[in-house]
């Protein structure tokens, strides 16, 4: 696994040698993580924007509107 390849690269001291593979390990592990807590992070807010419609509250949620003097 990807995991199990850094780790060995890292134990053996061959990230000098494969300085490619080593960020691209790397990267390749951290990416899907974010991406997957980004998706969580939007349906959740997707969840909240949608509460006032679901529970039928006016004016629940609503961004305050700014007025010019």
């Amino acid at each position: 696994d990807m995991l199990g390849l850094l780790t060995f690269l890292h134990k053996n001291h061959l990230t000098e040698i494969y300085p490619n593979l080593w960020t691209g390990l790397r990267i390749a592990l951290t990416v899907p993580m974010t991406v997957a807590e980004a998706e969580r992070s939007f349906s959740k807010f997707k969840l909240i924007k949608k509460l006032p419609e679901v529970n039928h509250v006016p004016g629940a949620f609503s961004w305050p509107q700014h007025h010019q003097h």
